[in-house]
């Protein structure tokens, strides 16, 4: 067992040096000046009548000229009043938009490949219903897609006003997320992104046919987009990940810990079909120091460790969780310290629950079931 934990320890150690070597190799990129490229805008929507209005304010807000962008929002089978909230606030402002419908299909990939199939734009955005973002979004992204001629850009993502325990430990969570995938990029090894801030040109996506063998998960419209982008090109596949905070978007979390394990099982059902390396390697390597810690965890319980390994373990991960939080610059991570620690126990009881009740037990997604 000693030896396992060691060997977890180096490899986790070598993973996080790497990616705090990667997160700084990328350079900010704040370029207000590209105006003159067509965007569509793709935003699949089911039972979002309370998020609606304020996406709207924000997009009408776009410091990018209305008339080169489009808003192509997809109506999933809503069953509450938002599709009537969003005709009337469409209706009273300048934007040029489309309302489409699913009626055969269902579920967000199908949503996302119909919009962009009726899109008009040159480089398609996509986001998502419950989130939030500042003036210069569009305009950044598309500054960075005009510079760097990428194929993929992956915009940063973090949590609206986390409130509570749980908030605040998701919000962490995704913090971390957000920063290990940019670091990824930043060492040409993207293997993960959030569909709440992409951008990619039309034409790549029609080419890759993303969801070809997958339409059936409710979920990795996002990853499995990269993973064919990565599968078609290899290393001439161009990522950015788009270091700005005027790219931000903002997005809201799980409230309870019942939607939480939704969520979560959800996300979980999809890596089943993964078939790129660097996802498999860096999960594998995550995979381990949770399994090692959870493994450490129990065996302190039984009698089978002296609990100052386990402390020692905890100890360790904390640390080089918070240093590679600190050398991205994620100020938020000052103001959480305890936060981080509490993260760092939980976890490894956390997502290996995930895993083994994403084997039994099948969830929910806004009334349909998922496998």
């Amino acid at each position: 067992m000693i030896l396992f934990i060691s060997i977890a320890t180096v490899l986790y150690l070598v993973l996080m040096v790497s990616f705090t070597f990667g997160y700084n190799r990328l350079k900010t990129n704040d370029n207000l000046e590209a105006e003159d490229i067509k965007v569509s805008i793709i935003i699949p929507f089911r039972d979002e009548e309370e998020n609606l209005p304020k996406l709207i304010m924000d997009l009408k807000n776009q410091n990018y000229p209305s008339n080169n962008f489009e808003l192509v929002f997809v109506n999933d089978h809503s069953e509450d009043s938002g599709l009537n909230i969003l005709e009337k606030l469409l209706s009273e402002c300048s934007l040029n938009y489309q309302i489409l419908y699913l009626k055969e299909s269902f579920g967000k990939k199908e949503a996302i490949r119909f919009g962009i199939n009726h899109s008009n734009g040159e480089l398609i955005i996509t986001t998502d219903a419950d989130c939030s973002m500042g003036k210069y979004w569009i305009r950044t992204l598309v500054g960075s897609y005009e510079e760097e001629k990428a194929d993929l850009i992956i915009g940063p993502v973090k949590a609206i006003n986390p409130r509570g325990i749980l908030q605040k430990l998701l919000s962490l969570e995704l913090d971390s997320i957000i920063a290990i995938g940019g670091a990824a990029s930043g060492l040409n090894k993207a293997f993960i992104c959030n569909g709440a801030n992409m951008a990619f040109p039309k034409t790549l996506f029609n080419e890759l046919n993303p969801y070809a063998g997958n339409i059936d998960l409710l979920t990795g419209d996002d990853v499995f987009l990269l993973y064919k982008l990565k599968e078609k090109k290899n290393k001439d596949a161009k990522i950015i990940f788009l270091k700005s905070e005027l790219a931000l978007v903002s997005t809201i979390l799980p409230t309870t810990l019942s939607a939480l394990i939704n969520q979560r099982i959800r996300w979980f059902s999809k890596v089943k079909r993964y078939r790129d390396r660097d996802s498999i390697l860096i999960s594998f390597i995550i995979g381990i120091i949770n399994l090692a810690l959870f493994a450490c965890f129990i065996g302190s319980i039984l009698g089978l460790f002296d609990p100052i390994l386990l402390l020692s373990f905890l100890a360790f991960k904390w640390l080089v969780d918070v240093l590679f939080l600190i050398s991205v610059k994620n100020p938020r991570i000052y103001k959480n310290l305890f936060i981080s620690l509490l993260l760092s126990i939980i976890y490894p009881l956390y997502s290996i629950g995930i895993a083994i009740l994403s084997i039994f037990v099948r969830v929910n997604w806004k009334g349909r079931k998922i496998s």
